[in-house]
């Protein structure tokens, strides 16, 4: 069930709307509303999947209004209605999927709604099975041992995608995205590039197979993946254990040492996480003279040297 909110200050195109889209399966209007700072303070309890709003309203237009939406959860799904397309431009910046020029007919609000049931399917079209995410060395994913990169639409939306990872646990305050990716514009112009990248990153992951949730709770931003796991978090929960090397803890040990292909996400020029990259590095070093110490004190010497080998590569 989608479901539909409605804001227009015009009672006429509300009654319109709602003629053509209350009749339709598989579709709920569950708020409209003349009022944009009415809609602004219902909205977030409605929880819809899909907003409809007029761009030019009194007081606060529908880009300002979209705008304060998206500051608050980043997963709405906003289609513009308005008079003029020059509104095109401002409201792909506030990752609207689409707008719509008045008055909209029911085929333009059935193609809306068709594409919104179309993402929220797109899912189901990809195997349930496991997809692992590299971080260290190049970013890439691999699918039943298969090696495939992401298509980002921009390296933005990569760097955001590594900060995002990087900071999982606690999440990341959207001060510190705005300073970390785009401290050399405005506010107001960064918060759009932040909302947009946002969205273009969730269809990227999903065109790759990856079923993410990008959460955004009073400004600080998370990830979570249902099908998925990332090499940083096996790496981590190694470190939580401060387990030694013995022959119970062996596998781990070997697992982190393939997981590590190189330093944290490669050869990309992100100075926010040069501490981390040190950190992981030493941490791999030294548990790879662990191994390595372990490996000759039984006398394993194929995989003494194997792992040897792989130190001097990865300059360990």
């Amino acid at each position: 069930m989608i479901r539909i909110v409605i804001v227009d200050d015009e009672a006429l195109v509300l009654d319109f709307m709602r003629n053509i889209l209350t009749p339709l399966t598989g579709v709920e209007i569950v708020g409209s509303f003349l009022e944009p700072e009415k809609a602004l303070e219902e909205i977030p309890k409605l929880n819809p999947d899909l907003i409809f709003l007029d761009v030019e309203m009194p007081d606060m237009n529908g880009i300002e209004l979209g705008t304060l939406l998206m500051d608050q959860q980043d997963q709405y799904q906003i289609v513009f209605i308005t008079a003029y397309d020059s509104y095109a431009i401002e409201a792909f910046k506030v990752s609207a999927i689409h707008y719509l020029l008045k008055p909209p007919s029911q085929k333009d609000l059935l193609e809306v709604i068709k594409r919104v049931e179309k993402s929220s399917k797109r899912v189901a079209e990809y195997p349930t099975g496991q997809i692992s995410i590299n971080v260290f060395g190049e970013m890439y994913i691999e699918k039943n041992n298969n090696p495939e990169y992401i298509k980002f639409p921009t390296s933005k939306a990569k760097e955001l995608l590594a900060l995002l990872l990087l900071y999982k646990k606690s999440g990341v305050s959207r001060w510190k995205i705005l300073e970390k990716l785009w401290s050399d514009i405005t506010e107001k112009k960064a918060k759009q590039y932040l909302y947009t990248t946002v969205y273009r990153l969730r269809k990227a992951l999903l065109k790759s197979g990856i079923e993410a949730t990008i959460v955004n709770k009073l400004g600080v931003y998370y990830i979570r993946f249902d099908n998925a796991v990332v090499s940083l978090y096996e790496v981590d929960d190694c470190i939580r254990k401060k387990e030694p090397v013995n022959a119970s803890t062996i596998s781990d040990y070997e697992k982190i040492l393939r997981l590590y292909k190189g330093r944290l996400f490669g050869d990309e020029d992100y100075l926010w996480c040069v501490l981390e990259r040190e950190f992981y590095k030493n941490f791999i070093s030294k548990s790879a003279q662990h191994l390595k110490a372990y490996y000759k004190e039984n006398e394993q010497k194929a995989k003494l040297k194997a792992l040897e080998k792989r130190m001097k590569r990865l300059d360990l």
